[in-house]
C-alpha cells in the first residue's frame, strides 16, 4: 500500500430539538446530567400546597406545605437534586427544578398545586459529542460514546468497500448507549470515508480521506507559489 501524506479528519455536528406539543401533558426534554425544569402554574389560594410526584411508581418528588419543604415525604432518588422558585410561589409558579437528570428519571410527573394539576412527561436525551475515526491496519474504525436514546451509525464511502461495514450497539451501566463500527480500506487511496451518528435529537459526522502522495505534493507547491508571490509584493 502507498505510503500518503495527506489525511484530513472533519467534523460537524448539529442538535435538533423538535417540537412537542400534547392536549394533556406539558412534554420537556431534558439534558443528560444537567439541570432541567418542570413546569407548573396555578392560580394561588389561601392555602400553598405544592407536590410534585413521578406517577408511573407513584414517588414523592418534592412537597411543600404549610409554608416549608416535606424533605421527610421525598423518595431518596430525588434527595439533593429539586428544589422549588419559592419566592414566585405566591404568583403562581409552582415549576420544579430538577439537577443531574439520568435516564431513570424519565417518566410522566404531577404536579398538584393548590388542588390544581398539571401532568409532565419528561424525556431525557444525551446528545452525539464526539465521533471518533482512526485506521488500523487496513480498516477504519468509528466509534461514539455515551449516547441516549439508541443511536444509528451510517457510512458514507467512496469509493465501495470490499466488505459491508460490521457495526455494534452496547448498553452501558448508566443507560446509555455506544456505538462501535468498522469497514476494511481499500489498497490504495485516493478514498474519502464518513461516519455519521444519529438520535432523533442530535447528530455528527466525521470524515477521513487520503489522498496520493502526488496529489499532496501539487497542493503543497500551489500554496509556496501563492505565499512567494504575496512575500514578493511585500
Amino acid at each position: 500500500m502507498n505510503v500518503c501524506g495527506f489525511i484530513l479528519i472533519i467534523s460537524l455536528s448539529s442538535y435538533y430539538f423538535s417540537p412537542c406539543a400534547s392536549n394533556i401533558d406539558e412534554e420537556i426534554l431534558c439534558v443528560y446530567m444537567k439541570s432541567c425544569v418542570l413546569p407548573c402554574h396555578f392560580t394561588p389560594g389561601s392555602d400553598l400546597y405544592i407536590e410534585w410526584t413521578q406517577r408511573e411508581e407513584d414517588l414523592t418528588v418534592h412537597s411543600f406545605y404549610p409554608g416549608q419543604n416535606q424533605d421527610l415525604y421525598q423518595y431518596w432518588k430525588y434527595r439533593g437534586r429539586t428544589s422549588l422558585f419559592e419566592e414566585e410561589m405566591n404568583r403562581g409558579n409552582a415549576s420544579l427544578l430538577l439537577r443531574d437528570v439520568t435516564v431513570k428519571d424519565q417518566g410522566r410527573y404531577l404536579c398538584l398545586a393548590d388542588d390544581q394539576e398539571t401532568y409532565v412527561n419528561m424525556k431525557v436525551f444525551a446528545p452525539v459529542s464526539e465521533v471518533q475515526v482512526n485506521s488500523v491496519r487496513e480498516k477504519l474504525y468509528c466509534h461514539a460514546l455515551e449516547i441516549y436514546p439508541e443511536p444509528s451509525l451510517k457510512w458514507t464511502i467512496n469509493p465501495e468497500p470490499s466488505a459491508e461495514p460490521q457495526t455494534a450497539v452496547n448498553l452501558t451501566e448508566t443507560g446509555l448507549f455506544s456505538v462501535y463500527s468498522s469497514v476494511p480500506l481499500p489498497p490504495d487511496p485516493p478514498y474519502e470515508y464518513i461516519c455519521t451518528v444519529s438520535t432523533v435529537y442530535s447528530t455528527k459526522s466525521m470524515m477521513y480521506e487520503e489522498m496520493y502522495e502526488e496529489t499532496q505534493k501539487k497542493s503543497e507547491c500551489f500554496i509556496k507559489a501563492i505565499l512567494e508571490a504575496l512575500f514578493h509584493h511585500l
